[in-house]
């Protein structure tokens, strides 16, 4: 195997103190860092790309912490433990990151997995089907998150491989599509799960309806609920400022919709308003120099733009369109990056999700098999 793979850790030799796993770190802005058995750290852009910095890791544990030291940002980890991993066969593990929380996005999803399953075994399936949906939803935005990475480390191998790489550019070219298509995939399965917390929290945490006692099945009509009739509760409180859109602080679930709704319901991404470009530039690296990264700016003012894009194009000739888009530098703060304003949005709906748990009327339990569970023999084929 090169340096930029992972190794098949079936026959590797390693120190009997440390797990025998290949740990593949997805990092802001399409780069990758590898750490196989031992002490390496080889940050490339994306998964057999070429080598741009090697770091020595103190211990196993401190991986994530050492590349956030060195300036990274750890959007998610794969783990490969075996080589039928290594070769496709299966897929590796892949968890979402998120500092000082850990695997909260995995860990949570366990946790609604395990209340789906209890809530089956007590005959509560009202409970157990609003668990499992959201414990699918979990695994859904947790796949997609992953299909976001890799399509950001596939079009900067692109460039380094090319070496069309510049201190700072504006382009376009064939993998930019297939960002964008997976920035929309992953607002959306965001506004499932949305949808599916607020109708669990409707249901079984506040217990309330909507207009002629319909079920509520959407954070909208939860929202319209909870500011006509407020309920004694903070997670309602929490609720109403989250999804406010008043301009002086626009909650964080309410900037969320806007961006699914400007995607899923007025244009995609780059054609929202001036034409959007991907940007390639360099962010600096402890001990690495400066190392290429991608930015693909998310349009600035996501509520305005739910409420004045429906009413039609905003440029009534091409050209003064044209020199508007080619003259437009996109800066973070008014446009965060794509990947790392979802990498946040994630974790900010598992934190959500993780407080509904402790809500919900049957609590996680997980399953444990017995001898009297297993019917017929069990055979072990070698590997």
């Amino acid at each position: 195997m090169s340096q930029g793979s992972p190794e098949s850790n079936a026959k590797g030799a390693v120190s009997p103190d440390t797990p025998v796993v290949s740990r593949l770190c997805y990092l802001g802005g399409g780069l990758c860092a590898l750490n196989n058995a031992g002490s390496k750290i080889v940050i490339s852009p994306g998964l057999g790309g070429p080598v741009l910095a090697e770091f020595d890791n103190p211990a196993f544990g401190q991986l994530f912490a050492t590349l956030t030291k060195l300036g990274a940002l750890v959007v998610g980890c794969e783990f490969y433990l075996d080589a039928e991993e290594v070769r496709g066969l299966r897929p590796a593990e892949f968890r979402v990151f998120m500092m000082g929380q850990g695997w909260l996005v995995h860990d949570t999803w366990d946790k609604w997995s395990q209340v789906a399953s209890a809530s089956m075994r007590a005959d509560k399936m009202e409970v157990a089907d609003g668990a499992a949906r959201i414990a699918f939803e979990m695994q859904a935005v947790n796949h997609r998150l992953l299909e976001l990475c890799r399509a950001y480390s596939n079009q900067l191998r692109s460039l380094v491989e090319l070496r069309e790489l510049e201190d700072y550019k504006r382009f376009e070219d064939l993998n930019t599509g297939p960002v964008i298509h997976c920035v929309h995939a992953l607002f959306y399965e965001l506004a499932v799960l949305r949808d599916y917390l607020a109708e669990f929290m409707a249901r079984f945490v506040f217990c309330v309806q909507g207009k002629k006692g319909r079920p509520i099945r959407t954070m909208a009509s939860l929202r319209s609920r909870l500011v006509a009739e407020p309920v004694e509760d903070p997670l309602c409180s929490e609720i109403i400022r989250s999804t406010t859109r008043e301009a002086a602080e626009p909650g964080w679930l309410a900037i969320l919709s806007a961006y699914r709704n400007l995607f899923t319901h007025v244009a995609p991404m780059e054609l929202v308003a001036l034409r959007s470009f991907t940007v390639q530039t360099y962010i600096l690296i402890k001990g690495g120099g400066r190392l290429p990264v991608l930015y693909h700016p998310l349009p600035a003012n996501a509520l305005e733009l739910i409420r004045t894009r429906p009413n039609g194009f905003p440029f009534s000739r091409f050209a003064d369109w044209a020199t508007a888009s080619a003259g437009h530098r996109p800066n973070r703060d008014e446009q965060p990056d794509a990947l790392e304003y979802l990498h946040v949005a994630t974790n900010r709906m598992a934190e959500l999700a993780a407080k509904l748990i402790e809500r919900s009327p049957v609590a996680p339990e997980r399953l444990h098999l017995g001898p009297d569970d297993i019917i017929g023999p069990i055979s072990v084929e070698p590997i």
